[in-house]
């Protein structure tokens, strides 16, 4: 049975009850960890836990002890499909500047060991805040200890300007709070499209937005600053996606397919139907199904031959994309491509009606019906390629200068930046 209740805790924002340490809300920087204890057995919990003592013990954090520049960017969350977002970001700064793309090294690390009995008082106060739920305790602590690791080696830093990857990632949590209260200006990212799930707590989307810490929020569209703005106090900047790929002016090719996007394995039965309606559709096309797993899918599970998996770069190429909840659908959307959804009892970003369907006979008979893609799009991505990535370039080059300076851009930022044209090319822009 998971873990539904725990003292302390009366949603993502409060902190946990008698758990107070280097100044820093808990209950926010370990949102993710409190997510999994709550929709995932003791045993599992434990099984976790059992991991992450491991893990301090050989591992050893990358994190500089200095820095060079005004800025520091820091990523933490371990997602090969991320890492052109957040270079591109980084890139678009142009002062002075450490990017760090955090990830661990194999190493005997006797700092971790020392940190783990030093602070065993911590793993009693989160034990009392858990209704003595020693797995969750456990889970909890070592990931706390995690964050300390990084903390100790974050005081040396002389950080003007912090920006984060994803201030909902633990790390990147910790290194805002930190910073912000020795008054440096921080921001973070937004890294996917983002759904009000605040209801469902089984929906890990929540944590994406109630738990910024950040005070700057850096939005692809309007939606998400909506979203971010009804839940939060950060002050949000729209500056668009800057990573999209080419659509090709002509993607019709001698060997013509259409792209079936698959989601998690959560999603496995939607991933079936899918499979199964993208057979159908090519009977009926006579154009050739071309699968793009999702990283941690299975490919026996879905009987694929190699031959029919599509590298993601080759999506663009497509006649036409299905999907159920993958963020790539907005952005292929965004391009100008056809893109259509599976229905399914899971909320979307998108209500259209030309967009969904439940069968093949309902697919093929929306195939040829136009669709005006990126327009619909828009409010979720606002601007893509040069455009986008001057927006963030403007945004660190207020940052920079101080508040004053972003309260001015906001006051001119209508009269500045034109909406993006929703057909043409991109050439500027480089694949995900």
């Amino acid at each position: 049975m998971a873990n539904s209740s725990w003292a302390g805790i009366s949603g993502p924002s409060t902190e946990l009850k008698g758990f107070n340490s280097h100044n820093i809300d808990w209950s926010r920087a370990l949102g993710t960890c409190r997510h999994f204890i709550e929709n995932h057995t003791r045993a599992q919990t434990a099984f976790q836990a059992l991991k992450g003592f491991a893990h301090i013990l050989f591992m050893h954090p990358s994190l500089p002890a200095r820095i060079n520049g005004e800025f520091l960017f820091f990523k933490s969350i371990a997602r090969p499909d991320l890492d052109f977002l957040f270079r591109a970001a980084a890139d678009a700064c142009p002062y002075d500047k450490t990017v760090v793309d955090h990830h661990y090294q194999p190493a005997l690390n006797l700092t971790g060991l020392t940190m783990l009995v030093r602070n065993l008082p911590a793993l009693f106060a989160l034990k009392a805040a858990t209704r003595h739920n020693w797995p969750a305790a456990l889970y909890l602590y070592v990931n706390y200890i995690r964050c300390v690791q990084v903390l100790a080696i974050a005081a040396g830093m002389p950080v003007q300007n912090l920006i984060v990857f994803g201030d909902m990632q633990q790390l990147d949590s910790c290194l805002v709070q930190h910073f912000r209260q020795r008054g440096a200006r921080t921001a973070t990212l937004q890294h996917g499209l983002y759904l009000d799930t605040s209801t469902d707590r089984r929906n890990i989307n929540y944590v994406n937005y109630r738990n910024i810490v950040a005070e700057y929020f850096l939005a692809w569209g309007t939606a998400t600053k909506t979203l971010v703005e009804r839940h939060t106090s950060a002050k949000v900047e729209i500056v668009g996606k800057p990573i999209l790929p080419l659509r090709p002016a002509n993607p019709v090719g001698p060997d013509p397919f259409f792209a079936v996007l698959f989601d998690s394995t959560a999603f496995q039965q939607q991933n079936r139907e899918l499979l199964s309606i993208a057979l159908e559709i090519e009977q009926r096309t006579g154009a050739r199904a071309r699968f793009c797993p999702h990283p941690d899918n299975v490919l026996s599970d879905y009987n694929l031959d190699p031959g029919c998996i599509l590298p993601r770069e080759k999506i663009p190429d497509a006649l036409f994309v299905i999907g159920h909840s993958t963020t790539y659908l907005i952005e292929l959307l965004r391009l100008g491509m056809r893109v259509y959804r599976l229905h399914s009892k899971f909320p979307w970003h998108l209500a259209n009606a030309d967009l969904i369907f439940s069968s093949a006979g309902e697919l093929a008979a929306k195939l040829d019906r136009p669709q005006d893609s990126a327009a619909i799009a828009n409010p979720f991505i606002d601007c893509i390629g040069t455009d986008s990535l001057s927006r963030y370039e403007d945004f660190y080059r207020s940052l920079a200068a101080g508040p004053e300076a972003l309260e001015g851009k906001a006051r001119v930022r209508i009269a500045r930046h034109s909406r993006l044209p929703v057909s043409g090319q991109i050439k500027e822009s480089a694949a995900p």
